[in-house]
């Protein structure tokens, strides 16, 4: 049986076991073909200044990097090994990159390599799992590969930058959860390889029941960071409340908002009839949140980008049509008049008009076509048959 070693970018554990769930749920995927592991790294930040300066000031002059191993902190299965390491000075930018990566490497000399050598490595994310497992297979001969989740960001550092590009120029392949992700770092540089493999949803929980007929059900789910546009959603529902009668039946879902984006939230709406039929609420587990997408008739999404949008594709496998901006990634699966409506990007009023036509039943889907639409392509049997096939081209 091949030994494969995924190295996280983060890493669900005690203290957040909800960070990088979809990174250990891939890697359960495959344990039945491979013996699969993981390697994750947990930087201690809580140590004084002076603590800082000394680890910089040793790895200046020997390149050394203290690391112990920290058993029982990160989720298993699958077996992790996992080990904590200290940061550096933060003005040190450049340093502290370098004293991440020898971290990693030698905690992967020391406790790993004696007592089991991985045949391929996979990192997840390429800022950093990416750029620190190009090191350690320059080092120890391993091929390995990437898979991406994010689009190229051009606000990072020319130096991380620079071993972003390196990352990718030198692995086996990399794997990219989109078409539009890809060509992001295409532009980085055109000789960089790829293929775009989605991402996998558990059709088995993410499934349609039926609905109450009593209320028309909008979802929306996100952290509410910048590229979600939550002032496009503001403005969506505003429009669609205004210029639509008899919406006493309509009620909304908004999952996952912080508490002080709900805060603003509540402060601009709190004067509208409507308010009181908005619900927030916080980030959920899946077994809570499934629940709220199986009763929703519309899963709204007004994202500028998206690398993929995950939340969109479950609620489909749900039977829940989506209105959605044009925001690259939810082209992978969405079919217009089939599973969904597309607007233009920042346009409330097309959103807002996408779902009073399907409020007032002049577009129409079929949960079960919906559903049928993106089961096939996106379900953990299909992802699971396209990562077999690129694990095997690599270290072949």
């Amino acid at each position: 049986m091949k030994k494969i070693l995924v190295i996280p970018s983060w890493y669900p554990s005690t203290d957040d076991p909800g960070l990088g769930t979809f990174f250990r749920e891939q890697a359960a995927l495959f344990t039945k073909d491979f013996d699969i592991r993981i390697m994750a790294g947990y930087q201690n930040l809580n140590i004084s200044r002076r603590e800082k300066l000394q680890n910089t000031l040793r790895f200046a002059l020997t390149k050394q990097v203290k690391v112990s191993e920290k058993k029982n902190y990160f989720l298993a299965p699958p077996q992790v090994y996992g080990f904590e390491y200290s940061k550096g000075v933060n003005k040190a930018t450049e340093a502290n990159f370098r004293m991440i990566i020898n971290a990693y490497i030698t905690y992967f000399e020391q406790f790993v390599l004696p007592y089991w050598q991985p045949d391929l490595i996979h990192a997840q994310n390429t800022n950093m799992a990416g750029v620190i497992t190009r090191h350690i297979s320059e080092k120890y001969k391993i091929p390995y590969i990437i898979t991406d989740h994010h689009h190229l960001n051009p606000s990072v550092s020319a130096y991380l930058q620079h071993e972003i590009k390196q990352a990718l120029l030198h692995s086996q392949t990399n794997c990219f959860v989109s078409e539009w992700q890809y060509r992001t770092y295409l532009l980085l540089d055109p000789e960089i390889k790829g293929e775009v493999v989605g991402n996998p949803v558990n059709s088995d929980f993410f499934k349609p029941i039926k609905k109450s007929a009593d209320t028309f059900v909008i979802t929306h789910a996100s952290n509410a960071d910048y590229p979600k546009d939550i002032a496009t959603l503001s403005s969506t529902l505003i429009k669609f409340f205004n210029t639509n009668e008899h919406t006493e039946n309509v009620v909304i879902n908004l999952v996952g908002f912080p508490d002080s984006v709900i805060d603003k939230l509540r402060g601009q709406w709190q004067a509208y009839h409507w308010f009181s039929r908005v619900k927030f609420y916080p980030p959920l587990s899946k077994t809570e949140y499934v629940k709220i997408v199986q009763q929703s008739h519309v899963f709204l999404m007004t994202s500028i980008f998206e690398s993929f949008g995950l939340a969109p594709l479950e609620a489909m496998l749900c039977g829940v049509p989506v209105v959605t901006t044009s925001n690259g990634g939810g082209d992978e699966y969405l079919i217009p008049d089939v599973n969904g409506i597309k607007a233009p990007l920042e346009d409330g009023n097309a959103l807002a008009q996408a779902v009073a036509d399907i409020y007032h039943g002049k577009i129409k889907f079929s949960s079960e076509a919906v559903r049928n639409s993106v089961v096939d392509k996106f379900n953990k049997a299909a992802f699971r048959q396209r990562m077999i096939a690129v694990y095997k081209q690599a270290y072949e």
